[in-house]
């Protein structure tokens, strides 16, 4: 049985292993339904294995640029205050985001289709790139709330305090440019350099 502080622990293998699961459960399922729709106009134009290697090639493509988009939700989060700005950011991240998405995924099936004594033709070129940002603008978009959605609820489920070790008055390494703060029952360290202003709410202190 999986416990809380197990989770805590080992919570980055964790959803690793969960986006492993949807994203090459997701795509085997898109290969096996083109398959079927493609039995459906007679007999197959291509091989059987063929849907697997383009499903999964564009899977592995993904998983491989994952980090980097927690990387730059980390380093560039949305600026609601500078909406124009943010938006620029995100959308040649996605841009970047795409084009390596295709090179791997294209790499992956030239390297097969040669190994198999075959040629894979990716198409003409910019409308296949093109066609290509469409789709992964979207994954951009929904890794992205994925990314911050596993976030809160990983927050709300654990808080962020670590418990002061056994034996100890006062946790080790202080940081005095934090706070403890608590909400919803939990506990939450905040940077005081991320606190923009204060507001007085009755016997509590409000920070933004």
């Amino acid at each position: 049985m999986i416990t809380l502080s197990h989770f805590q622990r080992h919570q980055t293998w964790y959803a690793a292993l969960f986006l492993c699961s949807y994203i090459f459960i997701n795509n085997t399922i898109n290969a096996s339904s083109n398959i079927m729709e493609a039995q459906r106009d007679g007999p197959l134009t291509f091989m059987l294995w063929e849907p697997f290697v383009w499903e999964y090639s564009s899977a592995i493509g993904t998983l491989l640029l994952f980090p980097a988009l927690v990387w730059l939700l980390k380093t560039q989060p949305f600026n609601w205050q500078k909406i124009p700005r943010s938006l620029l950011i995100y959308l040649f991240a996605s841009v970047i985001f795409s084009l390596l998405h295709v090179g791997i995924m294209v790499a992956i099936r030239k390297l097969i289709y040669i190994i198999q004594g075959m040629q894979y033709d990716f198409g003409l070129v910019w409308f296949e790139l093109l066609y290509e940002y469409r789709k992964d603008l979207w994954g951009f978009l929904f890794l992205i709330v994925v990314i911050k959605t596993y976030q809160y609820i990983v927050s709300q489920l654990t808080g962020e305090a670590a418990p002061i070790s056994q034996g100890e008055d006062t946790p080790q390494n202080a940081n005095l440019d934090r706070l403890l703060v608590k909400k919803l029952g939990k506990e939450f360290i905040i940077q005081v350099a991320h606190i923009d202003w204060l507001e007085s709410s009755g016997n509590y202190v409000n920070l933004h």
